[in-house]
C-alpha cells in the first residue's frame, strides 16, 4: 500500500514539475523574442530578424557596450562589413592561392564512401589514400615560398593583397582541407 501511494506522490511531483518547465521555458522563450523585438525592431516575413536591421542596431549601441563594438569589430574586419561574412571562392584569389580551391574541388568528390565501413582496417586503408592523394596534389602544384610571402604581407599590413572576402574563403577552403585530411 505504501508503496502504491508513494508511486502516485513522485508520479504527480514528476508531472508538476514537467508542467512547471513547460510554462517556465514557454516564459522565458516569449521574453527573449520580446527583448529582440525592442532591440532588434520587428521580425520580417520569414519569422527572423533582418541582417542590416540587427547591424544597424548593434552599430548604435557599440559606443555604450563592450560587446557590442568588439562584435562591430568582428563585422567589419572579418565579415568585411557584413554579416553573415561573405567569401569568395577560386578566381578572386591570388594565383599562388589558387591551387588550394582547386585541390579542394578535386578532393571534395572523394570524402563521401558509397559503402560505410565499421572495420578500422578498411577506414585506414581510405584515409591513407586520400591522404597520400592530397599530399601528392599540394607537392605538385602548390608553391610555397609564394603563399609564404602572401600570407606574410598579410600578416604584417604591409601590403593587403588578398580583400576580406578572399581572405575568409581562403581560411574556409584550408579549414575543410585541414578537417577532411585528419
Amino acid at each position: 500500500m505504501f508503496s502504491t501511494i508513494q508511486f502516485l506522490l513522485w508520479t504527480a511531483i514528476a508531472y508538476a514539475k514537467t508542467v512547471w518547465l513547460t510554462i517556465y521555458t514557454k516564459t522565458l522563450c516569449s521574453a527573449f523574442i520580446y527583448a529582440m523585438t525592442v532591440f532588434f525592431g520587428p521580425r520580417n516575413e520569414s519569422g527572423s530578424f533582418a541582417p542590416e536591421d540587427v547591424l544597424a542596431q548593434i552599430k548604435a549601441i557599440q559606443g555604450d557596450h563592450e560587446t557590442a563594438r568588439l562584435l562591430q569589430k568582428l563585422i567589419e574586419t572579418g565579415g568585411g562589413g557584413s554579416w553573415p561574412p561573405r567569401s569568395s571562392h577560386g578566381d578572386a584569389w591570388p594565383t599562388a592561392l589558387r591551387p588550394y580551391h582547386n585541390i579542394y574541388l578535386e578532393l571534395a568528390p572523394l570524402l563521401p564512401a558509397r559503402e560505410v565501413s565499421l572495420d578500422a582496417d578498411v577506414n585506414s586503408k581510405r584515409r591513407l589514400i586520400y591522404r597520400t592523394h592530397m599530399r601528392k596534389l599540394l607537392h605538385d602544384h602548390v608553391d610555397l615560398s609564394a603563399v609564404e610571402a602572401i600570407l606574410s604581407a598579410i600578416e604584417t599590413g604591409d601590403e593587403p593583397t588578398l580583400a576580406v572576402d578572399a581572405c575568409n574563403g581562403f581560411f574556409a577552403c584550408i579549414a575543410i582541407s585541414r578537417h577532411s585530411f585528419r
